[in-house]
């Protein structure tokens, strides 16, 4: 009989603590509990799952195309523009000749800047939604795409739209993440990143012209200079 009073003591004891327990309480560690209603997703991280992740991945992809073909492109102008490597004695000696050499190297400037640019475009966009906030990233992306964009509206258009596409996908991300997530924007910030890279990306593209014709038809022309988009 005692085995039986401690049976059902501990019964008793297990029904008090179930009828203590707060509403709810039995689905905190798993699923809700029956009849609790079901838990709603917070808002800015639904919309950053459905509406922000996957177009910064169609993003990454143009990026990724047009990196591919400005490298290609990249290799031609550079087996085209070999032979202006080689000192020419008449072309220093008469200023049209020197500005005709120097108008080929006007497209392989613009190429290696942009392929410099959008290298760290590309890191941006990589931290973006992942380990860096959208708005960190995205806006100084944009600059950098639409510019080096307008650069190579000329020499490589295919490569030229690619990324007019991705930036005008990256204002949508940028005005989904403002709106619906509630994501501050710092222009101010973004345009001196863009404006950094851009100048960065220029300097060591004409050095790397500079240094593969030093006969005096590197960067330093102003038919060269002509396609810099900074």
């Amino acid at each position: 009989m005692a085995g039986a009073q401690g049976g059902s003591g501990k019964g008793g004891a297990r029904r008090r603590r179930r009828a203590a327990a707060p509403p709810g309480a039995a689905g905190a560690a798993g699923a809700p509990a029956p009849g609790a209603p079901p838990r709603i997703p917070d808002a800015a991280a639904a919309a950053r799952t459905r509406a922000i992740l996957p177009r910064l991945e169609y993003v990454r992809a143009l990026l990724g195309d047009a990196r591919s073909g400005l490298s290609d492109e990249l290799s031609r102008l550079s087996r085209r523009n070999a032979r202006l490597a080689a000192p020419d004695p008449s072309a220093r000696r008469q200023p049209a000749c020197l500005a005709a050499a120097r108008a080929p190297l006007a497209d392989e400037l613009a190429v290696r800047l942009a392929v410099l640019a959008l290298a760290e475009a590309a890191a941006w966009l990589a931290r973006a939604g992942r380990t860096a906030p959208v708005p960190d990233d995205v806006p100084a992306a944009i600059s950098v795409l639409r510019r080096v964009s307008s650069a190579l509206h000329g020499a490589c258009p295919a490569q030229s739209a690619l990324l007019c596409e991705a930036s005008s996908v990256l204002g949508g991300v940028l005005a989904d993440s403002a709106a619906v997530a509630g994501a501050r924007l710092d222009f101010g910030r973004s345009n001196a990143a863009s404006s950094a890279v851009l100048a960065q990306a220029k300097l060591t593209a004409e050095s790397k012209l500079d240094q593969l014709y030093p006969n005096g038809l590197g960067a330093r022309g102003r038919a060269v200079r002509s396609a810099c988009p900074c």
